[in-house]
């Protein structure tokens, strides 16, 4: 089925826009409003992300939605909508490359005396490599994906580049995903509740390539996003050409 994507550009100036850019909650709410049939029913499925920007452009947000959104229940000047349609099933061919986009929450079970942790005991990874690891662990075990590699490679920085035999402060490897990964942790709040009640997410921000291995789960995990964390902006799996 093909979904709808949208690319909402926020005004700076407007209040209710600055201040869902500094909170992914208020930004979930304003957003659920807009694929809602009425106030009280609960909204159609949608993903979103907060695109990365220069400090002078104005913030812009991706939503991705099995329906198109009602832009008229917007707050007044919080910005502007433009929607179209797609259908992301015509980029999956098996073998084929792709470059892709996914803001994440990787996590690792947590262990206790060596124990493994029960069902949802989860914490987040703090390190570029592992996080790395656990999108590849993620596309091959049920994404239909696996990372495209470099094949002489070297690491500095968290980013994935060609080696220089003559730089320095390089660490060689035998092969590194063909992916830049950045890290940041998240620490919000639900409007209204009391100043002790963070929310917090550790969050990987991943740009590369990815090779299809399962269009039909590939499909599945670009329609229903990635990991934990999607109603915050997290999860939405944007790949093209």
């Amino acid at each position: 089925m093909p979904l709808i994507l949208s690319r909402l550009v926020l005004d700076p100036r407007d209040h209710a826009a600055r201040r869902d850019v500094a909170n992914p909650y208020a930004m979930h709410q304003t957003l659920a409003r807009v694929f809602a049939e009425h106030p009280d029913a609960p909204p159609a499925r949608f993903l979103w992300r907060l695109e990365p920007g220069g400090p002078f452009d104005r913030p812009t947000v991706l939503i991705q939605s099995d329906r198109a959104g009602n832009w008229e229940r917007l707050p007044p000047r919080y910005g502007h909508a433009q929607s179209k349609p797609y259908d992301p099933a015509r980029l999956l061919q098996t073998g084929r490359e792709l470059r892709f986009r996914l803001y994440a929450n990787p996590t690792r079970a947590r262990k206790v005396d060596g124990t493994p942790a029960r069902r949802g005991q989860r914490v987040g990874i703090h390190d570029d490599l592992e996080a790395l690891a656990w999108l590849d662990g993620q596309g091959r075990t049920r994404g239909g994906f696996t990372l495209c590699r470099l094949e002489r490679a070297a690491v500095r920085a968290g980013e994935a580049f060609w080696s220089d035999p003559g730089a320095s402060g390089e660490t060689e490897v035998p092969t590194l995903f063909d992916v830049q990964v950045r890290r940041s942790r998240w620490r919000f709040r639900k409007p209204g509740t009391d100043a002790a009640a963070w929310l917090t997410f550790d969050v990987a921000y991943y740009d590369g390539r990815m090779e299809v291995t399962d269009p039909g789960r590939l499909l599945q995990i670009i329609e229903q996003g990635l990991g934990r964390g999607k109603a915050f902006g997290l999860g939405l799996l944007s790949v093209a050409p």
